[in-house]
């Protein structure tokens, strides 16, 4: 079953005057609720942050990542970094 306007307003003229108020502030509330505005970008954001001073500088995201097709990480003997960390912790 589609709730068509037309469907609405003739069920609304069915209503007394107390339930028409009552419909009516219930619109109103909705109405008055703002509406969400649309998700900025991830780019826009960073502007956006920049521009209030939250970060210093903006960097457009990568988009040419030939650079990085031979990259090879570096091997490191010894501790693993990450347990080197959690021991100086305790």
């Amino acid at each position: 079953m589609q709730v068509t306007v037309e469907r609405v307003k003739n069920d609304v003229k069915q209503l007394s005057r107390e339930d028409l108020r009552e419909v009516q502030d219930f619109l109103d509330t909705l109405l008055k609720t703002e509406e969400p505005k649309p998700k900025m970008s991830e780019e826009e954001f960073e502007k956006q942050m920049a521009e209030e001073g939250f970060i210093t500088e903006y960097k457009p995201p990568i988009k040419d990542f030939s650079s990085y097709e031979n990259y090879k990480p570096v091997t490191v003997t010894g501790e693993p970094i990450s347990e080197m960390i959690i021991r100086e912790r305790r």
